[in-house]
């Protein structure tokens, strides 16, 4: 009978070791999925801030950025918000600098970090000019065989190819003359904030373009 009674609490014991293993992984798994909920919750609000400035209903605070900056922020990437526009951009991700064989990507004048994406804030392409109507258009710059493929989206709208077909293109959606004079200005890239934080990414000095080279707009 004793033997049947240890054999019983043995079976009870792993069982209850069963149990709290499942509970530790369930307890992880609901700490991953707070993380990301919250992650979600500071971009949510990020986006509404971009809205609400560009519709001249709130003054830039950089200092709210910075806690995210640090946060995420690991190898250059992550929100950044871009100080010195009139229409409001955040960057998402700074991407990284090209290898020096990838020429279409770089110049004495300008660089195309892979993968860079940002967020940009202007009015809606139907809308006019001084009217409520804005949208936050999305911008990306990726590697397709060693070139840089340009897009900018919003909603249903996705306009993807070389950067100067992908500029006139966006220019003819609006009834008048936008207020940006290239791709490059449109994505923040001659933004000297920008490319002071483009030229701090490893690989920069090795494409040979200069040391001031951030300072040019």
């Amino acid at each position: 009978m004793n033997e049947e009674s240890g054999k019983e609490c043995s079976k009870q014991q792993k069982r209850l070791a069963e149990a709290l293993r499942r509970r530790d992984g369930l307890k992880e798994e609901m700490e991953k999925v707070r993380q990301d909920l919250q992650k979600l919750e500071i971009h949510r609000r990020v986006l509404l801030d971009m809205v609400r400035i560009g519709n001249g209903g709130m003054e830039i605070d950089v200092n709210r950025y910075r806690p995210i900056y640090k946060a995420e922020v690991e190898g250059a990437k992550g929100l950044i918000h871009v100080p010195g526009e009139r229409y409001h951009l955040a960057i998402y991700n700074l991407g990284r600098i090209p290898m020096a064989s990838m020429k279409p990507f770089y110049n004495q004048k300008n660089i195309y970090p892979i993968d860079y994406m940002c967020k940009r804030a202007y009015y809606k392409s139907r809308g006019s000019p001084g009217g409520d109507g804005y949208a936050l258009y999305t911008c990306t710059i990726r590697n397709v065989c060693s070139k840089p493929l340009f897009e900018i989206s919003e909603r249903d709208l996705c306009i993807r190819g070389k950067a100067g077909e992908v500029f006139n293109a966006f220019k003819s959606l609006f009834s008048w003359e936008i207020e940006f004079g290239s791709i490059t200005e449109f994505f923040g890239l001659n933004n000297l904030y920008v490319r002071r934080l483009i030229s701090e990414q490893e690989g920069f000095r090795g494409l040979g373009i200069g040391d001031r080279w951030e300072r040019k707009a």
